[in-house]
């Protein structure tokens, strides 16, 4: 997995998104990452099931849908030939209520049936939740509140500390698990 990706908001315009995903692509980003359920704050029921597909030749960058929850929405983005999938739920903070992301995974994993790279986004604090969450079949995972807590801890040293500790609380829960 190459970890130059960009998260691309959609504008009216579509001229500023098309925009937007050209500099990435100059910029040397592998792929895009499309939220795919959160295109407006709050509740809206008639977003969710819109259809969305990025026009055929915009990017050669690969396209990641994130945002799924869903096994049905594993099956639609593999039938329309996504790169990757990822599980999220924009840390619930959109809409109370939605399915943590560790168990949205352990029914959108069978989908992929290695079809396609599923990786989780939201609910990694430690080590083991990454242990978890390949358990439960993703490929690799997105972990953004513990480097941000390092970063307020002590700058570009404390997010390094905090990658460190989470590799170190996840090789001890394969350990314990007697991987």
């Amino acid at each position: 997995m190459n970890p130059n990706t960009g998260d691309i908001c959609f504008f009216k315009d579509r001229s500023k998104t098309l925009e937007t995903i050209k500099r990435a692509e100059a910029a040397g980003f592998k792929a895009i990452i499309v939220s795919v359920e959160v295109a407006a704050l709050g509740l809206r029921l008639n977003e969710y099931h819109n259809n969305f597909k990025l026009p055929p030749g915009v990017t050669n960058m690969e396209t990641w849908l994130k945002g799924i929850l869903n096994p049905d929405d594993v099956g639609l983005a593999i039938q329309h030939a996504v790169d990757e999938i990822l599980v999220s739920n924009h840390r619930g903070r959109q809409l109370d209520g939605v399915p943590a992301t560790l168990d949205a995974l352990r029914e959108c994993a069978p989908v992929t049936k290695n079809k396609i790279k599923l990786a989780v986004d939201g609910g990694i604090r430690r080590g083991s939740d990454i242990f978890k969450a390949i358990a439960l079949g993703a490929d690799f995972c997105f972990a953004g509140r513990p480097p941000l807590w390092g970063l307020a801890y002590n700058g570009a040293e404390g997010v390094d500390l905090s990658v460190k500790i989470l590799l170190r609380e996840f090789r001890t829960s394969i350990a314990l698990c007697g991987c």
